[in-house]
């Protein structure tokens, strides 16, 4: 009975992608025009279907979202800590946005091409240069009245704790006075004796299939995001990311590290696989 369950589900993911696919097509072909009006629009469709698909997939995992109330209104750099590929899928649900992701997402089968199709900024992170490209590309986004969410830890985590963020992509926002929004994530399996570390964060070497396979059988599970009593605003950049990063860790709730389940997909580090 849990396969089949699973497999409805599995169908459901795929259901607001065919549906949502004419209108993503359309918001990227727009950003792509000469006409400056006519961009933005595309930006904030794209922020649109994206938050629409991110919360019609995540209710098709099982995942609910727990939230402190309504966020601010306007424009701003979203920064939040970094667990897994389901960060995107509650964030655009409640910070209908303009994600940055490293650029080997653009290459996972399904996830790349959705994100790409709906505008998301992929970023070299090997190439330094490619911080000038995306805070340009960051600074039209904003002028069009949509937000930009990134994960300045650069790589998801664990949940033991928030890892330093990287200032690089702070620069442009700090420079142009833009308010930056700092936000926690946290999950909880409400059915699952095991570490949500394992269970629902995605990182180190996991098997993206085994690990979405696994969260489809893992029953409901719980994300929380809080987020700061204010908007930061500093125009020094390491001064707006100690702000920042300050701001999250006080926010976040570390996920449960053990026990881990018997089987994998474990995620490893140096090599050695990692005991909670």
């Amino acid at each position: 009975m849990r396969f089949v369950v699973s497999l409805v589900r599995i169908g459901a993911m795929f259901l607001p992608t065919i549906v949502l696919i004419p209108l993503a097509w359309t918001s990227k072909l727009w950003t792509r025009s000469d006409r400056p009006e006519r961009r933005a629009r595309g930006l904030r469709m794209a922020a649109w279907v994206q938050g629409h698909w991110g919360a019609w997939t995540r209710r098709a995992l099982g995942v609910r979202v727990n939230t402190q109330g309504k966020p601010p209104e306007g424009a701003y750099l979203v920064a939040s800590n970094h667990l897994s590929y389901l960060d995107i899928l509650v964030l655009s649900g409640v910070f209908p946005s303009r994600f940055v992701a490293k650029s080997e997402i653009a290459g996972w089968p399904v996830i790349g091409p959705v994100a790409d199709s709906t505008g998301t900024l992929f970023i070299v992170q090997a190439d330094p240069r490619d911080v000038v490209r995306i805070g340009d590309a960051m600074r039209e986004t904003l002028d069009a009245g949509v937000s930009v969410t990134l994960f300045p830890e650069g790589a998801a985590s664990g949940g033991a704790r928030v890892e330093p963020f990287h200032p690089a992509l702070f620069a442009g926002p700090a420079k142009r006075g833009i308010p930056c929004l700092p936000v926690a994530l946290s999950y909880r399996a409400l059915r699952s004796p095991a570490a949500e570390a394992v269970t629902v964060c995605w990182w180190g070497e996991m098997s993206l299939p085994t690990h979405i396979w696994r969260l489809l059988n893992l029953g409901p599970v719980e994300a929380t995001v809080r987020w700061s009593d204010e908007l930061l605003v500093e125009s020094d950049r390491k001064r707006l990311v100690a702000r920042a990063q300050a701001e999250v860790e006080g926010l976040f709730e570390p996920v449960r590290q053990e026990p881990w389940p018997e089987r994998g997909p474990f995620p490893r580090v140096d090599g050695q696989v990692q005991p909670g």
